[in-house]
Order: C-alpha cells, then structure tokens, then sequence
C-alpha cells in the first residue's frame, strides 16, 4: 500500500475522530430511518392481501389456482405479513436497547473480568487474557444477548404461524435438537474466525484490509467445500436417487450441457417443512453433485423437475456461483476498506462506554486528554489498554447500517438478473431426447440393487458415494429402490416425519422417482419444451407452497433475491409461444 494512500487515510481518520460527533444519537437515528424505510415497504405489501384489493388470481393463473386455494395463500401471506412487522418492530426495539443501555460496553467488561479472575472462581487452569481471547468472550456474550430474545419468535413462527398453514413437519425435540446444532457449529466456526480477523488486523496493521480480503476468501471456499459433506449431514439425510426414470432424465440433461455430474441425492426437507427446493454444489473446478428435496418429488412431475434443474444448471453454465463469491468478496474489501477510515475512532468507540485505560506516562495521558476530551468527564463502563477490533467492526456496521442495506439491495438485483437469465437459458434449451422404451426400462430395473450412498468428504465439496457393509466394511451393501424407501420411512418416523406406519415423504419420493408418472404417459416423446414445463413447475410449486401471487413492486425491487411468479411467467411466454409456433 503507498504512503500517499496511507497518509490519507490517516487524515480522514482524524477527521472523523472527533469528540463533538453524537454517534450515538447518529447510529439511533440512521437505524430508525432504515427501519421507517423498510416497514413503510412492508406496509405497501400488506395492503396487497387484502380480498377487497385482489378478490381472485390474475387471469394468466385462473386456469392453475382454484379461488379457495388463493384465499389460503392471502392468508398464509397476511399472516407472514403480520409476523415480519412484529418481529421487525421487536428486533428494532433489542437494537435500540442494546445501544442506549451500553451492553457493548458492559458485555466487554464482563468478558475482561471472566477471563481475568478465570472464570469467577478458581480453576486448574489459566484462561487467556489478550483481546483475541476477549474478542471471542464478547462475541458469545452478545450472541447470548441477542439470541435468547428472539427464541420466542422462532419458535412461534415455526409452531404457531407455519403449522397453522400446514408447513410446520418440525417436531419440538428436532427444533431444540437443531437451535443447540446451530449454536455450537456457529461457536466452532465463529470463534476461530473471528480469533484469525482480529489476529490478522493487528499482525498487518495499516495493511490490513488484503489480507483479511484474501483470508476470508480462502475462508469462503473452505465452507462451500465443508457445508455437504461435514455441516449438511448434521441436520439432514441425503439419500441417493434410485434408478429410475427421474434419475434417467436428470443424467440425460446433464450429458448434454457436459455439467460434471458426480452424484444425485434426495435430502429429507421435509422432516422440517413442505417447502420444497433443488440446487446443485461444487467448487467451480470440480465434480458437482445435485441435491432434490423429497418435497419437490411428491409434487412435481418428471419433466418438470427437469425443467426445474435445466433452470439450476443454466446458474452453473453462466458461473454464477463464481460471480456471487467474486460479489460478496468485492462487498468485503469495500467494508474492511471503509473500515480502515473507523479502526482507530477513539470518539466512536467513547460514545458507546469504551475508554482507552491511563498509561504510566504523563505525556501520553494528555495527548489522549487532548485527543478526546470526554477521557477524563464520562464515566467510562468498560476500561482498555486498546481499542477492541471486534468492536469497531460492530460499531462501523451499525454506522453504515444504510450503506449495508443499500448494498443487500444490489445484490438482490444482481440476483435476480442472474434467475432470469437462467429462466431463458431453460428455455431456449433444447430437451434430450428419451424414447418412450428407454424410460420404461429405467422404470422397470428400477428394482434391481443400488448401491447405498452417504455424504462424505472427497476434497472437492461433492458427495461421494461410500459402500459399506455389516459384516467386512468393505463390501459394497447394495439395496433395492423399495428397501432405500422401507428405511427412509423408518428413519422419517423416527424423526417425527411418519407416524402410525404411514410412509414417510422421503419414502413416498423415493418410490415415486422409480415409477412411471403422468409426464411419461403424457409426452412419451418429452416434445414439451422447457420453458412450459419451467412455468408449469413454477406455478405448481407456488400453489404447494401458498406463496403470493400479487406483490408489490417496490417492495420486491428491495426485499427479493428472485423474480416473482407473474414476472418470471410473463418473461417465459415469448419462449413458450415460439416453441408453440415451431411444433
């Protein structure tokens, strides 16, 4: 880094560092402005549930949505609606207490003194004591602070608001069973995260925004390795797809855009809700592998789920993984550069209770006096020789609280550019073709053995398929698509998903994937082309999932990563009626 660039920096740093500066009144205020803005577009969108304002589907769904199932996804929506302006107006409510009551500074002081006096009482051991150590004390601290409130919510909004409308699958065990999972991978991974920053921060000093950009890079694709293969595995269970025709379609589809396929999975979502998903995972130079969810098998058809995975693949084959982690790496360096400005704020961190402790020195003590003159007259709460880093990066995104909300809205837009792109991709591509007699004979050897396959580790973030075997370990233990379903409808029910021997949905997918469905007896030839068959999965998914039909602009411009139904169908139709003309 040059020193010009340094020595400005520097310069800006003073200026802000200013005793005079109401930071936080400033913070309070820009964060009620951020929250005004956001209920003010929520607000907008509620209006649109209203029977008055839209009594029935728009004409283009009249055919697919029966009048009494737009009314449940009104409802389901108001109600969404009503939770995200509690939960929003509660959540600002903590913010603001947080802030006004000093708990930075009080949850600092209270980590100082649990490592200083190890632990409140006597141990065999001795805690460390340096601000990595504290670093990480705090963090938890606020994690407590923060959590513990917004449990309530959760678990209305999973309990109350979600069984109401028939998504809740969650059972109170697995939702106690998954927050304790959560909380300790968020202690394992963010604990040494958050030790390597503030390592990395005082280690480079001035320079320190490149390496914390190239560290948390490297750090980003280590997760993407480590979410299917180690943290994925510990919520939920991915079973291998069956031969069969489903599995047929998908191999075909891939073949063809050369996308290296390594492994189809089948993930139990549905132990958790009866929404439904598909996407692919892998690092950009390595095999991929794709992941169903069994909800998805249960309602859509064949050739819909493969117009749905035409759509995902269209992500792999313009690189958009790759451009979102180049994005969200771009959104670092402007952060970290922007906090460099911040890093050594002694007025900032002054506002919020943090006071820089007196030195043995009297020259330095008047030089601090001087340099912030509240020193000396307010009541400090927490007392340090330096000030935290881990603090300052609190502190700085709650000043930039707009900024951060302005770039969460470009990155939706990007998004979103990026799903209609994928959407046309679907749709000008050209489906593979499947004589009638080859998918027959996927459904018929469907019965024959599979190999049994978990989510393990390669190296690459992909699946691999491991055998195993009672007896040896090293035989391969092969089961038929029936057996693979028998023991997904046990493990379903011992999880809370079946019940009474009823088959499990992971079970039911299972099963479904091996068989014959509506779109072989259909469209024998698989002559639909993409873009209706994308549409059509579009809707049926919107009305298995109640999602609102009707939104309002400006609030799904600022709030969506993805188009809405109307906008991605009325996108689709030109591709729709020119295969139309060309059959």
């Amino acid at each position: 880094m040059s020193q010009a660039f340094v020595d400005a920096v520097s310069r800006l740093s003073s200026a802000l560092d200013r005793d005079d500066i109401p930071w936080k009144n400033l913070v309070q205020a820009l964060l009620v402005t951020v929250y005004a803005f956001e209920t003010g577009l929520q607000l907008r969108q509620h209006a649109h549930y209203s029977p008055k304002r839209h009594p029935s589907p728009p004409s283009i769904l009249q055919s697919h949505i029966s009048q009494e199932t737009f009314a449940k996804s009104q409802a389901y929506g108001r109600a969404k609606s009503q939770f995200a302006l509690v939960s929003g107006l509660y959540a600002q409510l903590i913010t603001a207490a947080i802030i006004h009551f000093d708990i930075y500074a009080h949850v600092w002081a209270a980590s100082q003194h649990f490592l200083n006096t190890d632990g409140f009482h006597r141990l065999p051991f001795s805690l460390p004591k340096g601000e990595i150590a504290v670093s990480i004390a705090w963090t938890i601290g606020m994690f407590v602070v923060r959590e513990l409130p917004s449990l309530p919510l959760t678990y209305y909004q999973h309990f109350v608001l979600e069984e109401a409308h028939g998504f809740n699958k969650m059972t109170r065990t697995l939702f106690i069973s998954d927050t304790l999972k959560q909380w300790a991978i968020g202690l394992v991974i963010g604990c040494p995260l958050i030790g390597a920053v503030v390592g990395i921060i005082r280690w480079a000093g001035p320079n320190f925004v490149a390496y914390v950009c190239g560290f948390l890079l490297v750090f980003q694709i280590v997760a993407q390795i480590a979410y299917p293969t180690i943290i994925q595995p510990l919520f939920n269970t991915l079973t291998p797809l069956p031969d069969g025709p489903l599995k047929l379609r998908i191999e075909k589809l891939a073949s063809a855009l050369k996308f290296p396929l390594k492994s189809l999975h089948v993930v139990d979502g549905s132990k958790r809700s009866s929404h439904s998903n598909a996407y692919f995972s892998g690092l950009p130079f390595s095999k991929k592998f794709i992941v169903i969810f069994d909800s998805l098998i249960c309602q859509a058809r064949h050739d819909e789920i493969e117009a749905v995975l035409a759509h995902e693949l269209g992500h792999w084959a313009h690189r958009d993984p790759t451009k979102l982690l180049l994005l969200a790496q771009a959104t670092v360096l402007v952060n970290f550069g922007l906090f460099s400005f911040f890093i050594q704020n002694a007025s900032l961190y002054s506002a919020f209770g943090f006071q820089l402790a007196p030195t043995s020195s009297p020259l330095l003590n008047k030089v601090l006096n001087k340099a912030v003159p509240a020193f000396s007259s307010t009541p400090a709460i927490a007392i340090t020789e330096y000030l935290p880093v881990i603090v300052g990066l609190e502190l700085f995104q709650l000043v930039l609280g707009p900024m951060d909300a302005l770039i969460k809205f470009l990155m939706n837009s990007a998004v979103r550019r990026m799903e209609f792109a994928a959407d046309r991709f679907a749709a000008e591509l050209a489906r593979p073709k499947l004589p009638p007699a080859e998918l027959a004979q996927a459904a018929a050897s469907a019965t024959a053995p599979v190999k049994t396959a978990t989510a393990g580790k390669d190296g690459d973030g992909s699946a691999t398929d491991r055998a195993s075997s009672p007896s040896s370990g090293e035989d391969e233990e092969e089961d038929t698509a029936a057996q693979l379903a028998a023991r997904a409808s046990t493990n379903g029910a011992a999880k809370g998903t079946g019940a009474d021997g009823e088959q499990s949905v992971s079970a039911k997918a299972l099963i479904k994937a091996t068989e014959l469905d509506e779109s072989e007896r259909d469209d024998p030839e698989c002559l639909t082309p993409y873009a209706k068959l994308l549409g059509q999965a579009l809707i049926r998914l919107h009305v298995e999932n109640l999602s609102t039909i009707y939104y309002d602009s400006l609030y799904s411009a600022w709030n969506h990563s993805h188009p809405t139904l109307l906008e991605r169908l009325n996108a689709l139709q030109p591709f729709v009626q020119k295969a139309e003309k060309a059959q």
